[in-house]
Parts: structure tokens; C-alpha cells; sequence
């Protein structure tokens, strides 16, 4: 009886390590872009999972802001 407890002893902790390095690496490779990209003040589309730079319409034109009247 020994012998089986220790057995079973050793499956959970290997199944307790795996997933603890799956919600490691799930937190690395999936949550991990989307979170520095909204640290940098960029858009995230989470759609297609691309972190957009907004970029300033005058940029763009090459045309001067205007204030209004």
C-alpha cells in the first residue's frame, strides 16, 4: 500500500507542475503582449491580437493643427 500512496504522491505533484508552468506560460505568451502594450498607451485589438501606435492626423497631412475660433 506503501508504494501506491507514494506513486500517487508523484503523479499529482507532476500534474501540479504542469500546470503551473501552463498558466506561466499562458500568462507570458498570451496576456503578456496585451498588458505592455496598454502600458505604452498604444490600442490593442484584441480581435486579431495586434498592438496598434495611434498616430496624429496632422502627421499624416503634413497640415498644422488649427485652433478653433
Amino acid at each position: 500500500m506503501g508504494r501506491f500512496i507514494h506513486r500517487v504522491m508523484w503523479v499529482f505533484l507532476g500534474l501540479f507542475g504542469l500546470a503551473a508552468v501552463t498558466v506561466i506560460v499562458y500568462q507570458l505568451l498570451y496576456t503578456g503582449p496585451e498588458q505592455r502594450c496598454l502600458q505604452a498607451h498604444h490600442w490593442w485589438d484584441s480581435g486579431q491580437r495586434v498592438c496598434g501606435t495611434p498616430i496624429s492626423l496632422p502627421l499624416i497631412t503634413g497640415k498644422a493643427n488649427k485652433p478653433r475660433p
